[in-house]
């Protein structure tokens, strides 16, 4: 499997509503802008799928264009950039494509012309969690996700090129991590990928050239399970923070000072899209939430407070999160879009009323990383493959890890928490109506943020997890492909397939046509 970044889980920042219909397809239509040679004078898009049922409520359409644009994920032009791209006379289409039933849910076909008459044929898909790939380059198949740095060569295939290539490249100490070659037939054009074990640079080159790679350093830092990550904190003394930081720069070469700006980075996005909705409500592009953080916030210190500061803050930034996201405002993926309030909301109100530090907090970061990175690795944290136990429930477990450690908890306990999270929303359905990430995404932020206070209390009580954490991941994702389709992400059951819910739907599709 390939590396999966602390800022995949803790990320990415970007403008909302969802990490796979909004983040995902800026970073898809940003990775065929580096591909192509020339300015972009013409781009059609075609959409398939999820994309092309709910392309306008999650902003997927803004989302191409922006990134075709050279915008990234953090980018708020984005809400602006159907004007943006007339303004500087970048001729767009979008259209609805015939699904065969072969296309990934997420697909787009994206058709770039450029000044003088360039041409080039990308086809990319959301994977979920702001993650891409690229399946196609004109009429040819591919597989590449632009996490490593990849050098594609166009060329006519032939006897012993290969042999060059790889020679030349060894000459100059160029190391390649694998290689993959495509082709349309034998004999025809090809497309060779030399993929190195860097980061995020996509090399595009119609002859045979180099680039060097800085060599990587001897990974100590590595973790797939939370039995193994026990046994490293165990033999390093460290707590689960510090290993996942340094795994974080053993992998990406980062320095301890890089990550840690990264993560604050992070870390003042939360901070700002939990107030903002407090000041000014948010109103969602769908209408089915906005307003809702502020009103639950006027009940603090009044007859009716019945939760307690602690909880109230946290429900009410959590809340206030989605706001922001269903608006397309800027938040952090943490695991993805539709679950990014609950951990902002739990350590946002802790730090307030049990006056935190920063710094302080940015170790539950690392914490509540590392329990995301292996969910993400064991099992899965999207909603259309395991239901929102994947999302909420996930971000949940998060959350209370990283509470244990912020507390002086152990890091058994942490992973003891993680557990109990996880068991307590097991079999959460994921039903959002209309397929927008705001009913009733934005309440469950609010039960993952009580339940992560709940189970770290706990956990710091000493009551110990029954079920180990990594069986009880495996038992999450057992749970989640055993939901039906309808319960998946489909808008077809739960919440969404009730009369009101049905209704809401056609009312935004009319809305939206």
């Amino acid at each position: 499997m390939a590396f999966i970044s602390l800022f995949e889980v803790i990320g990415p920042n970007m403008v909302g509503p969802s990490s796979s219909h909004t983040a995902g397809a800026v970073s898809m239509a940003l990775l065929a802008r580096k591909l192509f040679p020339a300015e972009i004078k013409k781009v059609e898009f075609t959409l398939y799928g999820s994309f092309a049922k709910t392309y306008r409520g999650h902003g997927t359409d803004r989302a191409l264009l922006g990134g075709i644009m050279g915008f990234e994920t953090d980018d708020l032009r984005i809400r602006d950039s159907l004007s943006i791209a007339k303004e500087r006379n970048l001729d767009y289409h979008f259209s609805i494509g015939q699904d065969t039933g072969e296309e990934h849910p997420n697909t787009a076909d994206i058709d770039m012309t450029g000044v003088n008459g360039e041409r080039l044929f990308v086809r990319g898909v959301s994977i979920g969690g702001g993650k891409v790939k690229i399946v196609r380059l004109n009429q040819i198949d591919v597989d590449f996700t632009g996490e490593y740095s990849t050098l594609i060569i166009s060329q006519t295939d032939r006897p012993g090129v290969v042999a060059h290539i790889t020679k030349v490249l060894s000459e100059r100490e160029v190391n390649i991590a694998f290689m993959r070659l495509f082709r349309e037939e034998k004999g025809a054009k090809e497309f060779r990928m030399r993929l190195w074990n860097g980061y995020g640079k996509i090399l595009w080159f119609r002859m045979l050239c180099w680039y060097r790679f800085k060599k990587r350093q001897e990974r100590m830092m590595d973790f797939n399970y939370a039995g193994e990550l026990l046994r490293l904190c165990e033999e390093t003394k460290l707590p689960i923070s510090e290993v996942m930081k340094r795994r974080e720069m053993d992998f990406s070469s980062m320095t301890a000072q890089e990550v840690e700006e990264k993560m604050r980075k992070s870390l003042e996005i939360m901070k700002t899209a939990a107030k903002e909705p407090l000041e000014n409500e948010k109103p969602s592009m769908g209408g089915l939430i906005g307003g809702e953080a502020k009103l639950l916030f006027s009940q603090k210190g009044k007859e009716k407070d019945i939760c307690g500061d602690v909880v109230l803050k946290a429900i009410t930034y959590a809340m206030a999160v989605l706001e922001v996201n269903a608006s397309m405002g800027v938040i952090v993926a943490a695991p993805t879009a539709g679950s990014a309030g609950v951990i902002p909301g739990v350590f946002l109100a802790l730090k307030e009323e049990k006056a935190l530090s920063d710094e302080i907090l940015l170790k539950g970061l690392y914490t509540a990383g590392a329990v995301g990175y292996l969910l993400m690795r064991n099992a899965s944290v999207a909603g259309a493959e395991a239901g929102c136990q994947a999302e909420v429930g996930a971000a949940s477990a998060m959350a209370a890890a990283g509470v244990v450690e912020m507390f002086g908890g152990t890091p058994k306990q942490c992973l003891d928490a993680g557990s109990l999270a996880l068991s307590n929303l097991l079999g959460l359905v994921c039903d959002p109506i209309a397929g927008l990430v705001e009913a009733p995404c934005q309440n469950r932020n609010s039960i993952g943020a009580t339940n992560a206070l709940i189970c770290a209390q706990q956990a710091l009580a000493g009551i110990k997890a029954l079920i180990p954490f990594d069986e009880m991941v495996e038992a999450m994702y057992h749970v989640g492909r055993s939901l039906p389709f309808e319960l998946r992400e489909s808008a077809l059951g739960g919440c969404a397939g009730t009369k009101t819910g049905c209704q809401k739907t056609c009312e935004i599709f009319q809305k939206n046509e």
